[in-house]
């Protein structure tokens, strides 16, 4: 009986011990991707550089993942216009989310990144709210006024379903916005990124949750909307695609094509074959 007891005793102080032990691997790789964020720490080429005049500025970029003999993205030089447009689009696998969290500085990478003054504000497809309400959830610590809410809840055609909340901008939303649509979320999500005033918008298939209709609003609002910002656009829809000035076609980690939406389809029959892949699954839908 006294075995058992000290047994007892030790059990909850080894579960603690365990439990730290599992958590170190995580807790060091949420540790790089915070130095990659901020700048900081020794990996090699997670600071991204600033500068007003710029929109995004790619140079001998590459993305390594631990445990990987080669690159899972090589980009040997990309420019995007300050105040301009460009849709992403490639296949799965192709290396654009890669790309997306490298911008956004939660992947570390090899090579230069320079973007504008103001920094880049992502926007991803799994969005996440807080239980807080909406006002707070699109401003996040900014000190803007609601008539710049009001006007970035606009853009993402959040507007409507907001002001015929009860509450409105006081409506509390659950925890991760439980309490709306996968569509609202994501409209929420970026008008935060858009209160946020950063010079550069990645969006990684934020609309994806939209019907068709509601994502061509979103996007001609933006590409309407941005004036000095610059937009990069993760898309699969062809509609959307064909509404942004710019595609650069993606595929086994590299850009393979880059031009209009009707170039690419006459000149790249994979990327052609995917539009049509993404039609046919619409269809389908």
């Amino acid at each position: 009986s006294g075995f058992v007891y000290l047994f007892s005793l030790l059990t909850f102080p080894l579960r603690i011990i365990g439990y730290a032990l599992s958590e170190l691997p995580h807790s060091k790789a949420g540790l790089t991707h915070i130095d990659g964020f901020i700048g900081g720490g020794s990996t090699k080429g997670t600071a991204i550089a600033l500068d007003p005049g710029i929109g995004v500025e790619v140079h001998d970029f590459s993305v390594t993942f631990d445990g990987q003999p080669a690159p899972a993205l090589v980009i040997p030089a990309l420019s995007v216009t300050r105040g301009s447009a460009i849709a992403i689009v490639g296949e799965t696998g192709s290396g654009k989310s890669t790309l997306v969290g490298a911008l956004a500085g939660v992947l570390p990478f090899e090579g230069r990144v320079v973007v504008g003054a103001g920094g880049v504000a992502p926007v991803f497809q799994e969005t996440f709210l807080f239980a807080r309400t909406i006002r707070e959830n699109v401003l996040f610590g900014s000190d803007r006024d609601d008539e710049a809410v009001r006007e970035a809840l606009r853009i993402s055609d959040a507007l409507d379903f907001v002001d015929e909340l009860a509450e409105g901008l006081d409506t509390v939303v659950g925890e991760r916005g439980v309490g709306l649509s996968g569509g609202q979320r994501q409209r929420l999500a970026l008008a935060r990124a858009l209160v946020s005033g950063r010079d550069v918008l990645v969006l990684d298939d934020t609309t994806s949750a939209l019907d068709p209709e509601t994502e061509a609003r979103v996007v001609q609002n933006l590409m309407r909307g941005i004036h000095d910002r610059t937009l990069v656009l993760v898309a699969s829809r062809p509609s959307t695609v064909a509404m942004v000035g710019r595609v650069v076609f993606m595929a086994d980690g590299k850009i393979i094509e880059q031009g209009t939406h009707d170039e690419l389809l006459d000149r790249c029959p994979r990327y052609a074959a995917l539009m049509e892949s993404y039609e046919s699954d619409r269809h389908a839908d």
